[in-house]
This record gives structure tokens, C-alpha cells and sequence, in this order.
């Protein structure tokens, strides 16, 4: 006498299985594709890591600048300044504000345009 089974349920279930050799290559070049995919995304995330660093980096600069013009009430911009040459020294003097910003002695070459234009009154000497 023999038992006969009775299928109670049939389901799918996710056990080990030998790979042939075609498979286990075929599973290789796929591996060697994923690892250079993640290579390059890896060096794209770092590239971009960079650039969004470099930005947060100007930015910085440029708080930290109108901090300070802020902080001091003072901007550094373009002004234009005249040498003028005054008896035996030469002026450095802004236009802006008419402030000498710095004196020298004229050398000699300066010292004999001076000669040559001695009967011009300049602004600076009209006003001594």
C-alpha cells in the first residue's frame, strides 16, 4: 500500500543554483560594467563636490569683502590720480578729492619739463 502525496501549495522560492561557465562570464562583464559605472559617478560626484565647493568659496569672499566695507565704512575703487610737478617735488594727488597723496623729489628729467613750461602757470601754481 502506498501513500499518495497530496500538493498542498505550489510557491517560488529563491535557492542556491550552480552557475554554467557562460553564465558565471556573462555575470563578470557585468560586474566589470557596474564597477567602472560606479568609478565614473564616484569622479562625476567629486567634480561637482568641487565646483559647489568653489562656489560656496566665492561666495565667502564676497561676504567677507562687503563685510569689511561694512565694518570700516571704506570701499577701494578706482580713482584717478595726477603726478603734478610742484617747484622741485612731485605731487601724487587724487582728482576726486584733491587729497596729495604722496610728495617725492622730482628727478632730473621731471625737473627740466619744469624748465621748459616755467612761464605756464598751472593750476597748482596759479593758486600758491
Amino acid at each position: 500500500m502506498s501513500v499518495r502525496a497530496i500538493e498542498l501549495s505550489r510557491e517560488t522560492q529563491a535557492l542556491p543554483v550552480p552557475l554554467t561557465e557562460d553564465e558565471i562570464r556573462h555575470r563578470g562583464q557585468e560586474l566589470a560594467r557596474r564597477i567602472q559605472s560606479r568609478a565614473e559617478e564616484a569622479e562625476r560626484q567629486a567634480e561637482e563636490k568641487r565646483r559647489m565647493r568653489a562656489q560656496l568659496e566665492e561666495m565667502d569672499a564676497g561676504i567677507a569683502r562687503l563685510s569689511e566695507v561694512v565694518r570700516t565704512g571704506v570701499e577701494h575703487r578706482s580713482v584717478e590720480v595726477v603726478e603734478q610737478l610742484v617747484g622741485t617735488r612731485v605731487e601724487r594727488i587724487r582728482t576726486d578729492t584733491g587729497e596729495i597723496l604722496s610728495t617725492r623729489a622730482a628727478t632730473d628729467e621731471e625737473r627740466q619739463i619744469g624748465l621748459f613750461r616755467s612761464g605756464e602757470p598751472d593750476s597748482q601754481e596759479a593758486t600758491q
